[in-house]
């Protein structure tokens, strides 16, 4: 038997029993951790955490459709149970290439054509049963259906060199790229595949040198790098562009950017496909025609949006508009961490200006506009367009009319600490101001003696105290209620200038019940109520943080 038929069958061979070992194994409902919010989110197309997982979504809601609710997690599961499989399938082929490779093509006879199947065999299942994949095999992910595309688009790069010298190799440089664009809707994991497909397309047209090996992977880095900024981030950032400067700027109403934007694009990669064709510019035609087929299995982003718009119960972060979307994919409530520069746990802000202000946050609004003259003036901003006509309704006599327009809604405006120069380095890996992380730099850095036995006092009582006694101490007597508010603070002050610390800097006492607590990331004081049990207990460990630090 020829040995292309022999490494197809054993390929199926081994995805029946990955298939079969996984749906004998498979979970009956939701897992722990994230599972059960894509399996909501699947079954109803809700909107769930950034940066979101629409083309998951809908093969979820695909698979789901011909059961009934009670076994919409069984048929998620039963996605990544197939997804697992296949990917065992291309792991097979993929082996059996390589391995072919190395006994080169013109030995396929005999031991040596055994011996390919038999490492494609004893690889494809020693991943079949690893544990980690085993584990995302058998539950509701996104990891089962990510690591599917991930050994689709290798398994496609090898069979685009067994051919790339004829006519046609091409399509499976496009057929790459749409893999990657859809991927780009399940999770990004996938687009670590770059580097390796670049290599192969090295190795495939050029003789190795290093100085070759160094450029492809620089290469591939910078490829990676566009995928991640320019075309994930970039086209809806420069869509949020068009769309603010259509509606703010020339007065036209909601999404008109955002059609005009789309229609330049459809028109220019299609030019670019057409021009290049007719030119003959194959290598160009292939980019273009690349790009245009990431971008279509990018799309599947609008599900996020058109959902999101529909208000469905779970809704995070409701990314309804190309604003919206932008920090939904660029995960911005997580927030960020400096990487190349930045600050100490304890660096201060600048004295002059001890916060900057964030990216405008931009938001629909529905404004009631007044005309005086040449001048037009907004009146009231409303976030639904029944309320403002409804204003306008109640105020016949004044010449007001409505706009549509997006207003920044102010909620980052001072929300990014500026910290002085003198107090930033280079990779800075203690920079979290977070109230759990400092004591953990200080143990791990034994910051000025940290790991030695702390002792602690207070003003109202003469002995010398533990970490343990002295938080108990702060629960039950300091903030319990029984001082008054002058008597609290007196009490508050003489223990912060105890530790040489400022009681004021970051904290204030409204009343007996009260303590104003200011937020060390946004620079807000928060009220901290002094009568709620739970807050004591979480308020008076914070307190023996903040007077660790002196």
């Amino acid at each position: 038997m020829r040995f292309d038929r022999l490494n197809n069958l054993t390929g199926w061979a081994v995805w029946f029993v990955a298939t079969v070992v996984y749906f004998l194994t498979v979970e009956p409902t939701a897992s722990f951790w994230d599972c059960g919010e894509f399996i909501a989110s699947a079954y109803k197309l809700e909107v769930g955490h950034p940066p979101g997982a629409p083309f998951f979504m809908l093969l979820a809601r695909l698979f789901m459709i011909p059961m009934g609710p009670d076994t919409a997690a069984l048929a998620a599961n039963g996605l990544s149970v197939l997804s697992s499989s296949f990917t065992i399938l291309f792991l097979f082929w993929t082996i059996t290439h390589l391995a072919k490779r190395l006994v080169g093509s013109d030995a396929m006879e005999g031991e040596a054509q055994w011996g390919v199947l038999g490492a494609g065999v004893v690889g494809a299942l020693a991943y079949t049963f690893s544990d980690s994949f085993w584990f995302s095999a058998v539950e509701g992910e996104v990891y089962a259906l990510s690591s599917l595309f991930t050994a689709a688009v290798f398994w496609a790069i090898l069979k685009w060199e067994n051919v790339a010298d004829q006519p046609g190799s091409a399509r499976w440089i496009i057929l790459i790229a749409y893999l990657m664009g859809l991927s780009i809707g399940v999770h990004l994991l996938n687009l670590l595949a770059i580097p390796a497909i670049a290599m192969v397309y090295y190795y495939r047209n050029y003789e190795f040198s290093w100085k070759g090996l160094v450029v492809t992977g620089a290469v591939a880095v910078a490829l990676l790098g566009f995928v991640q900024e320019a075309l994930i981030k970039g086209a809806v950032q420069l869509a949020g562009k068009f769309e603010l400067f259509f509606v703010n700027d020339l007065g036209m109403g909601f999404n008109t950017g955002g059609v005009v934007y789309l229609a330049l694009l459809v028109g220019l990669l299609a030019g670019g496909i057409v021009v290049t064709h007719r030119k003959g510019w194959w290598a160009a035609n292939t980019v273009v025609l690349g790009m245009a087929m990431v971008l279509l299995g990018y799309s599947s982003f609008a599900t996020i949006m058109i959902r999101s718009s529909a208000n469905p119960p779970m809704d995070e972060n409701n990314p309804e508009n190309l604003f919206a979307l932008l920090s939904y994919l660029s995960r911005e409530q997580y927030g960020d961490r400096p990487l190349l520069q930045g600050q100490f746990w304890d660096s201060p802000t600048s004295l002059d200006k001890p916060y900057l202000d964030g990216k405008p946050s931009w938001v629909k609004s529905y404004s009631v506009m007044e005309k005086r003259g040449p001048v037009e003036r907004r009146v009231k901003s409303f976030k639904g367009e029944y309320a403002a006509e409804q204003f306008i309704d109640g105020n016949p006599d004044k010449k007001y009319f409505l706009a549509e327009e997006y207003v920044d809604s102010g909620e980052k405006r001072g929300s990014k600490p500026n910290y002085s120069d003198s107090f930033t380095m280079l990779f800075p890996r203690m920079y979290s101001s977070t109230g759990s992380h400092i004591p953990e730099y200080k143990r791990w850095s034994n910051y000025k003696g940290f790991n030695a036995p702390s002792f602690y006092t207070s003003p109202l009582t003469d002995r010398v105290m533990t970490r343990g006694e002295f938080v108990n101490h702060l629960e039950r007597e300091v903030l319990a209620g029984t001082l008054e508010k002058m008597e609290l603070e007196r009490v508050l002050r003489r223990m912060f200038a105890d530790f040489g610390l400022r009681f004021d800097t970051d904290f204030q006492v409204k009343d007996k019940n009260t303590l104003l607590v200011r937020n060390p990331e946004t620079g807000q004081m928060n009220s901290a109520p002094l009568n709620d049990e739970r807050m004591r207990s979480s308020l008076a460990p914070y307190l023996a943080d903040v007077l660790e630090q002196g």
